[in-house]
């Protein structure tokens, strides 16, 4: 049994051809036969190579549109639960409103009705420019288009909401709104 020929790279093709330049440059230019025959076999060669290329990509393509077809089916199924636990939750937060309860507690789990004042909602678009040169000042803003809304909300509250009362000041800026939350705690 005889030695399995070694399939060639497009690199060995390529190397080959730099082979042929320089048989040629050696041949001051004349074509002979053995460069004749050397140019026939490395272009089907090429083109061989180049055919194998193409259809790999081909066949990848296909498995990247089957790949993507998988992951938003499963993207699709993620969304389905995230929307069934949401549901589950506001259900579980209507019983405990209906059953005026704010806290259950079961041998397993611990439900509790919690309300939040101290959220706020902050409308990008209605800040101020004089507004957003501030917080690149105190360092709530690397630049004027990107700014920290963590470190803005809490600079909100520290100005503008009382812990006590658990309210907002009426000079609470037009560009931040108070947003009452609520939600049922699960542990």
């Amino acid at each position: 049994m005889g030695q399995p020929v070694k399939k060639r790279t497009l690199n060995d093709i390529i190397t080959s051809y730099h082979d042929l330049e320089e048989m040629l440059i050696e041949s001051y230019g004349d074509i002979t036969p053995e460069i004749e025959a050397q140019m026939d076999w490395l272009e089907q060669e090429l083109a061989n190579k180049l055919d194998g290329y193409a259809d790999f990509m081909s066949y990848l393509k296909g498995q990247i549109d089957w790949l993507k077809g998988v992951a938003e089916t499963y993207r699709r199924r993620a969304l389905t639960l995230e929307n069934t636990i949401k549901h589950m939750k506001n259900r579980v937060l209507n019983a405990l409103k209906v059953a005026q309860e704010t806290k259950v507690k079961t041998a397993t789990h611990s439900f509790s009705h919690v309300e939040r004042t101290d959220y706020v909602l902050i409308h990008e678009d209605a800040i101020p420019r004089a507004v957003k040169n501030e917080f690149c000042a105190n360092g709530l803003a690397k630049k004027i288009t990107e700014y920290d809304k963590k470190a803005v909300t809490k600079w909100l509250k520290e100005k503008y909401y009382d812990k006590e009362t658990k309210t907002w000041s009426k000079d609470l800026p037009k560009w931040a709104e108070q947003n009452f939350v609520e939600y049922p705690l699960i542990r």
